[in-house]
């Protein structure tokens, strides 16, 4: 896209195969209603702030972030090294990694990070080497954490997402239907099965 536009695809999914060695830029784009599905790639490239937080984008390209992108839902499925930028990417709805690698997004108040299908082990850290791939939070967000049934095993205490800075204004609670307990520590983010009661 060679320039700002709005695009509005009417609750329909857009599926994108950008060639190999290819590039798909967004230049400051407002998109609405509906999926991104990046099938493969090459890579997209946000040269401009683009506004597209009522559409779910699945990434199976290399994502270069130069400037904010602001999305509902963000599934990383590109498993390759190969990353690049430090701008936002801002999630109202689901984060979603399913391979080893992803661009680190931008939490926001509502959002979920969705960590049942992280193929890898505990805490959760992207394999990108290059560009942002730090999970971050908007201040004052209340994030919700889904690790889905079959990912919780039998061990209390296990850090799921670590951090050198804990985020002091950030909440994190069960997403619906999840049967876990959460605590907030100084070098990360616990998970507990089950209930778990705090006395202070």
């Amino acid at each position: 896209v060679f320039g700002p536009v709005n695009m509005d695809l009417g609750g329909n999914t857009l599926s994108v195969d950008i060639t190999p060695a290819k590039t798909l830029y967004l230049r400051g784009n407002t998109v609405t209603n509906g999926t991104i599905d990046i099938t493969r790639g090459g890579t997209l490239n946000i040269v401009g702030a683009t506004d597209a937080r009522t559409v779910d984008f699945r990434v199976n390209c290399a994502l270069n972030v130069g400037a904010a992108l602001s999305v509902h839902d963000y599934e990383a499925a590109y498993n390759y090294n190969a990353n690049g930028g430090t701008a936002a990417l801002n999630v109202y709805g689901a984060f979603k990694p399913t391979v080893g690698c992803f661009y680190g997004p931008t939490m926001q108040d509502g959002s979920t990070l969705d960590l049942s299908a992280w193929p890898g082990g505990w805490p959760v850290a992207s394999g990108f080497t290059s560009g942002n791939t730090a999970i971050r939070f908007a201040d004052g967000a209340t994030v919700k954490v889904k690790v889905g049934a079959s990912r919780v095993g039998s061990t209390r205490g296990t850090k799921i997402l670590g951090w050198t800075t804990a985020p002091a204004n950030v909440t994190f609670v069960p997403a619906q239907g999840e049967r876990i307990g959460l605590r907030k520590k100084d070098d990360g983010l616990y998970l507990y099965k089950g209930m778990v009661i705090y006395v202070r």
